[in-house]
């Protein structure tokens, strides 16, 4: 005789429940463990004051910035930034009400992209990860000017 049904539904449950969280687990360590990775939160867009942070971690891929949501099972980005038409309008430090929300990220970032009228995004990061960043939207590849329009300038 077999256990009852509602022990073996509990059972799978659990089983499954386990099975995720070992995928996300194993997700976010790819994720860190590649080259021009970094943690960083992304503020949702309009949410309230202090609020709609979600941790997460951002690479360097080519001439984008990605960001993945740390507690997610997907591989694909939930967000991408091409370098060549993104700029950084301002940054700050975190709120106190920030402060608890964002662990140990200590800059705030606000990025527009300049090809499309989106909402700006916020993302904090550390002050080392926010110099690297900052230093990688000026590094215009070769060839082009800022945000993505060919360099006219002549050479000598």
């Amino acid at each position: 005789m077999g256990l009852p049904i509602v022990v073996q539904a509990v059972v799978v449950v659990l089983v499954v429940a386990i099975m995720v969280l070992a995928w996300v687990l194993v997700r976010h360590r790819l994720l860190v463990g590649r080259p021009g990775a970094f943690d960083c939160s992304l503020r949702l867009p309009h949410a309230a004051p202090g609020g709609g942070w979600v941790l997460g971690v951002a690479r360097y891929s080519g001439e984008y910035l990605e960001w993945y949501a740390a507690f997610d099972v997907w591989l694909r980005p939930r967000l991408q930034l091409e370098r060549a038409w993104t700029v950084a309008v301002d940054q700050r430090p975190p709120s106190p009400i920030e402060e608890v929300a964002l662990y140990n990220q200590g800059s705030i970032v606000v990025l527009e992209q300049r090809r499309t009228s989106r909402d700006p995004h916020e993302l904090a990061m550390s002050t080392d990860s926010l110099t690297g960043l900052l230093s990688w939207l000026e590094a215009a590849p070769p060839g082009l000017g800022r945000y993505g329009n060919v360099d006219t300038t002549p050479t000598a």
